[in-house]
C-alpha cells in the first residue's frame, strides 16, 4: 500500500521483538485501571490479569523465537484477548449494579415531606418546593437528565427529580385542568400535537398499549400546538386511537404557558408553533419523545424514552412501585 511499516526498518525483527512484550504489558496495565478506580471489582481484575498473562506469554514467545508461526499466535491472542476482557468488564459491572451496597438509614425529620409531617417513602430529604425544580437538564442528545444527583432516597425507592409546578390548562371537555386534578394518583405525562405524523404516533400508541395492559396510572397528553388543537380536536384524537376516556386526559392552553410547563416544569423540551420559527432556524414544532412519571404527591419520579423497550419495562416496574405507595 506504499505505507512504511515497522518491519521495513527492522529487517531482523530486533526492535519488534522487544517492542511487542512492552506494548502488551502496557495494555495489561491499562486493563486493570477500572478495578483500581473502583468502577469494576476483583472479579474483573482477576480476569483481566489472567487474559493479559496469556497475551503476554504469546508476545514473549515471539521475542524468543521470531518466527512466522509464532507471530500468527500473537495475532490470534490479540483477537481473543480484547472481546474476552471487555466481556469480563460488562459482566462484572452488571453484577455489581444488581447487588448495590446497602444505603445507610437516614434520620426522620418533620420537614422531609411536602406537608411537613412524617416523611413518606421515597421522599426522604426531598424538598417539595423550588430546591429540586432545576434538578434536570438536557444531555448532548437533548434528553432530560438531572444536572446533579437526584434527591436522596431510601434504598429501593425511586428518585425525586423535581416538583410539578402549578398550572392551568383546558382539557378535551373544555374544562379547566391543573395540578390539583392530578393529586392522589400516579400520572404519565407527555407532550404531543394531534397533526403530528412523527414521534407522536409511537408515543400515543405506547399510551394505548399501557392502557390495554391495565397499568395502574393515569395519562396526560399536553398539546404543543394550542392554535390548532381545540378541545374538540383533542377528543377526536383520543377517539381515533381508541384511548381510555376515563384515564387518558388531553389538554391545551396558551402557547407561552405550554412552553413554560414543558421546559421548566416537566423538563421535557418543547417549542410550540409560532410565526417565523423556521426563518430563525428553529423547527415550527418540536417536543421531547420521553414520558414523565409523576407520583400522587406531584413529584416527577422518572423519565422514559418511548422507543426504548428496556426503559419501558423500567417504567412498568416504577408504576407498580408508585401504585403501592398511593393512598
Amino acid at each position: 500500500g506504499g505505507m512504511r511499516m515497522l518491519a521495513g526498518d527492522d529487517p531482523e525483527d530486533e526492535l519488534l521483538r522487544w517492542q511487542m512484550p512492552l506494548q502488551v504489558m502496557s495494555v495489561v496495565l491499562v486493563s486493570i485501571l477500572p478495578a483500581v478506580l473502583g468502577s469494576a471489582r476483583i472479579l474483573y481484575a482477576g480476569s483481566a490479569l489472567a487474559l493479559g498473562a496469556m497475551f503476554l506469554a504469546s508476545a514473549w514467545a515471539f521475542r524468543r523465537r521470531p518466527e512466522r508461526a509464532q507471530a500468527r499466535r500473537v495475532v490470534l491472542a490479540s483477537v481473543v484477548y480484547l472481546p474476552l476482557v471487555l466481556t469480563a468488564l460488562v459482566l462484572d459491572t452488571s453484577c455489581s449494579r444488581q447487588t448495590p451496597a446497602t444505603t445507610p438509614a437516614l434520620p426522620a425529620c418533620a420537614d422531609c415531606s411536602p406537608a411537613g409531617g412524617d416523611a413518606s417513602p421515597g421522599l426522604v430529604a426531598a424538598d417539595a418546593g423550588a430546591a429540586t425544580d432545576d434538578a434536570a437538564a438536557l444531555d448532548p442528545a437533548g434528553r432530560p437528565v438531572p444536572d446533579r444527583a437526584p434527591a436522596l432516597t431510601v434504598e429501593g425507592e425511586l428518585p425525586v427529580y423535581s416538583h410539578m409546578p402549578e398550572f392551568t390548562l383546558i382539557d378535551q371537555s373544555a374544562r379547566p385542568f391543573g395540578r390539583d386534578d392530578m393529586a392522589g394518583e400516579p400520572w404519565l405525562v407527555d407532550f404531543i400535537f394531534t397533526s403530528c405524523a412523527g414521534i407522536c404516533v409511537p408515543m400515543s400508541r405506547g399510551y394505548v398499549t399501557l392502557q390495554e395492559e391495565g397499568q395502574p396510572v393515569r395519562y396526560l397528553s399536553i398539546s404543543v400546538d394550542p392554535a390548532r388543537d381545540s378541545p374538540a380536536a383533542l377528543t377526536a384524537y383520543r377517539t381515533k386511537w381508541g384511548g381510555d376516556a376515563e384515564r387518558w386526559t388531553l389538554a391545551t392552553g396558551a402557547l407561552e404557558a405550554v412552553e413554560a410547563l414543558a421546559n421548566e416544569g416537566f423538563k421535557l423540551p418543547a417549542v410550540a408553533r409560532r410565526e417565523g420559527a423556521a426563518a430563525e432556524g428553529m423547527p415550527e414544532m418540536f417536543h421531547s419523545g420521553k414520558y414523565a412519571l409523576v407520583d400522587a404527591q406531584g413529584h416527577i419520579r422518572g423519565y422514559y424514552d418511548h422507543a426504548d423497550r428496556v426503559e419501558l419495562d423500567r417504567l412498568r416496574a416504577d408504576i407498580a412501585v408508585l401504585a403501592d405507595q398511593s393512598p
